[in-house]
């Protein structure tokens, strides 16, 4: 962990595999914001749960702003059915698959605190999922997916999203919902 002071606030840079849980837990009681990076969703949900931030997390977030980047972000939804590995693999149809790397260490579990999908990078040569291909599999898991690029997010306050930011960005529904 790292302590930075950045812009008039202090940022805490802190990895879930080298700490304990109470010390994970210690550190993030003491923030406002809690900033979630990306990388392999499977391996973010199974040291979410190692850690005890599966159960934490639901009430840390009624004090603080959860911001998430990419797995970090998805690992809110309903389900791990429209990560990379799911789309890639043709697993999406199977929301309990979390078959993937590293072997051992990975889980499909999400928080499900929102109840829609985020698929990020979208237009993004690195993940080159097209709309065709979310709105077929938004259609037969019925749900409701934004598609972000990487210059905008999804904000929620109480019941409330909205898109900000000025990048490019699609909402998809299920067909016949």
């Amino acid at each position: 962990m790292s302590n930075v002071r950045a812009r008039g606030a202090d940022v805490f840079l802190m990895s879930l595999a080298d700490l304990e849980e109470h010390e994970i837990l210690q550190r993030l009681e003491a923030v406002d914001v809690i900033l979630m990076g990306g990388g392999n969703n499977y391996y973010l949900s199974y040291m979410l749960q190692q850690k005890g931030l599966f159960d934490a997390l639901p009430e840390l977030l009624k004090t603080k702003v959860y911001m998430g980047i990419s797995a970090g972000s998805m690992i809110m939804a309903p389900s791990a059915q429209l990560t990379s590995n799911a789309l890639n693999a043709g697993t999406f149809r199977d929301p309990d698959d979390d078959s993937g790397e590293p072997e051992g260490k990975t889980s499909a579990r999400t928080l499900s605190l929102v109840d829609f999908h985020i698929r990020p990078h979208f237009q993004s040569e690195h993940f080159p999922f097209s709309e065709e291909l979310i709105q077929e599999v938004a259609n037969e898991i019925g749900a409701t997916v934004y598609m972000l690029d990487d210059d905008c997010a999804v904000r929620v306050v109480d019941d409330e999203v909205t898109v900000v930011g000025e990048g490019e960005w699609r909402l998809i529904t299920p067909e016949g919902k």
